[in-house]
Order: C-alpha cells, then structure tokens, then sequence
C-alpha cells in the first residue's frame, strides 16, 4: 500500500522564509552598497577640498614670492589680511567652483611665513600649508650677478674686484681675493626675481628713427628717443648726450637693435642726466672711451637673447643689465669698471679686469629706478 504526503502546507512557509532572507539580503546590500557611496562621495569631497585648499595656499604663496616687498609688509603688520593681496571672491574663481576656499598667513619667527589653504567641498574640508622664509641678498655689494645656471670661468689672467653671485659654478681667476670679498656660487634664484628689460616703444619714425648710421659724431639730447637700427661709430667718433638745457633728472634714450663701437670711439655724457642704451640684438664694443661727470648714470639695458662683446678698455661706473638669456663676453685685455646683471658670462682670454673694489651692483640707491629686493624661497608643505 502507498501513502501520498500532503506537502501543501509546506511550500508556503519555504517561499515566505526565503522571501524574507532575499529581503534581508537585499536591504543588507542596498545599506553597504549606499554606505559605500556615501563614502566614496565624502573622499572625493575631502580630496576636492585639499586641492582647493593647495589651489588657495599656492596662489599666495607665488604672489608673495614674486612680490617680495609684500614679505616685510606681512612681517611688519603693514598688510594683515590675504584680501589685500589676492581677490578669491566669485569672479576670480567662477561660475564653476566646486567649493569655497579660505586662505590665512601666519607669521612664524624667524623671518618665516606659513600660508595655510583652507578648501570646503560639500562639508567635507581639507587643509595645507606652506612655509616661505624671508631673507637678503647673499651680497647686495656684488659687482658681477649671473642668473643663469651655466658656469662662470675666470682664467687665470682674469682680475675681480668685488664679489660674486653666480647662478652656476663659478671658477675664480689667480687674483680673486677670498678673504676680502665673496663669491656665492650655484645660487637659485626666486622665480622673475628680476625685473626683465622691457625696450621702450618705437618713437616717432619722422623724427627719431633710422634703419642704419655709421657716425662720427651724433647728438641725443635730454628728453629724447632715438633709435636706429644699425648703428656703428667709427674710430674716433662720438655718440654724445647731452643734458645742459634739460636738466638734471631728464632721461635720454638710445635703442639700438645691433651696436658696434670702433676702437677708438667715444660716449661722452654732458651735465647731468641718465643714459639709457637698450641693445636688442649684440653690442661690439672694441675699447670705446666712456666719459661722464659725476651724477650722471649711463645703464645698458640687453633684452632677453642679446650678445655683448667687450674688448679692451670699457671702463665706466655704469652697469650692464640684462638678467634672463644674455650673455656677455670679455675678450682679451678688457677692462670693465662697473657693475652686471647678466644672464651668463665668459672670459675669452688675455689680461681682463672687471669691478671696482666697493663697487656695489646695482640694485641700490644709485639707479633710482632699480629697486633691490628681498628674496622669498619657499621651504616645505605642512600637510
């Protein structure tokens, strides 16, 4: 005989249980799957907000380096707030920002500043710092500066007199005098520490302009603005500016886009005034005389990619400035009495002097538009 279960009041407690175990599995997976969203979202937020906080803290701390003077003000408590220095209201970060930043500066002692970047995304913050150190000029009575990083070789025959700050190496000649001035090799240079040459705008062609002069004597006079392209004195010529009737702080200006000075030529500056030569291409200077009363000021200006060659006596207290892509060249017995701000510069050969002892390069109180900085490096994150 066989019996026949009724297994009908089973099966609907087993679809009930493993009803309620999907549900729960389910739910659990719904719960860790939302869980797992919340917290992938709450770090994308807080990395959102630590590279808005970087974004603020940079911005500040490449404004001060750029601006070093804005350091002492900060020091001093001259300027106080991050207002007075960069806007990071709506229209400066813009219609897009994905959040709100805040920027603080601190001052820490010793001449440093922490910048500290506060960035809050949805909530969720993140936060950095960076440390900036205020400091001088290695020797602001330098007579030779070069900023870039090539090497600076004195020969042997080479005299200096005053000290050096090299962006490179620097090999020093026979006659350098270690203990009585300084030399700082391999030194960095804040970014655009240097204010680069900007060649004045053409003048007027009608009056003051010419393709090509070769001279024996031409006059600029207080006031003016000549430029030439091409522009040679011949042996025994003159280039001439004169400051009698214009006064004392007039400025004459001369760009010339290649120079050549014959051995034997002349840049002679009457009364008092300053000269200002802008070389936009190379400068040839064989031994011209270079004469002056005392309080004018004669400055070469090379713009960035320019040549000079010096070749026997360019003896003047006056000051070659060109900081970014120049380079200089001293040929045989070339004697230079003044002061360089040069990207690089060489010695070729022969018996060569440069300097004058205390001749202090020229970011100072002498050339009234140059302006010696203090320097700001930046020295490490705090995160």
């Amino acid at each position: 005989m066989v019996y026949l279960r009724n297994e009908k009041g089973i099966a609907i407690p087993l679809v009930l249980v493993t009803l309620v175990v999907l549900v729960l599995l389910g739910t659990a997976l719904w719960q860790y799957s939302a869980s797992e969203l919340r917290n992938v979202a709450f770090e994308e937020d807080r990395t959102q907000a630590f590279y808005v906080a970087r974004s603020g803290a940079e911005t500040v701390a490449r404004y001060i380096m750029l601006n070093p003077s804005i350091a002492e003000d900060l020091l001093d408590g001259t300027t106080s707030t991050v207002s007075d220095l960069v806007d990071f209201g709506h229209e400066s970060l813009g219609d897009d920002k994905i959040g709100d930043m805040q920027v603080s500066i601190t001052d820490i002692g010793d001449d440093k500043l922490e910048i500290t970047g506060l960035g809050i995304v949805n909530g969720s913050e993140g936060a950095v710092s960076i440390v900036l150190e205020l400091r001088d000029f290695p020797d602001p009575e330098a007579v030779v500066v070069t900023t870039g990083t090539g090497h600076v070789n004195f020969h042997q025959n080479m005299t200096v007199e005053g000290s050096i700050v090299a962006g490179g190496p620097v090999t020093l000649p026979d006659s350098y005098d270690e203990d009585e001035f300084s030399c700082t090799p391999n030194f960095q240079f804040p970014p655009d520490y240097f204010k680069r040459v900007v060649v004045p705008d053409n003048p007027d062609p009608d009056n003051y302009y010419w393709p090509n002069l070769t001279i024996g004597t031409h006059t600029i006079y207080g006031n003016q603005h000549h430029e030439i392209d091409n522009l040679t004195v011949n042996n025994n010529g003159k280039l001439i500016f004169d400051f009698n009737s214009s006064g004392a702080n007039s400025t004459a200006i001369l760009v010339v886009s290649d120079l050549d000075l014959k051995n034997g030529s002349e840049i002679k500056i009457e009364g008092i005034g300053t000269v200002e030569i802008y070389i936009r291409n190379t400068a040839t200077m064989n031994g011209p005389q270079i004469t002056y009363p005392e309080g004018a000021q004669l400055i070469f200006f090379l713009a960035e990619g320019c040549e000079v060659s010096l070749n026997g006596n360019v003896g003047f207290d006056g000051l070659f400035y060109g900081p970014y892509d120049t380079h200089v060249k001293l040929q045989s017995n070339t004697s230079v009495n003044g002061a360089m701000i040069v990207g690089t510069l060489s010695g070729q050969g022969g018996s060569n002097q440069i300097g004058a002892s205390n001749t202090a390069f020229t970011y100072y109180s002498g050339f009234s538009d140059l302006e010696f900085m203090p320097i700001v490096n930046q020295l490490h994150w705090k995160p």
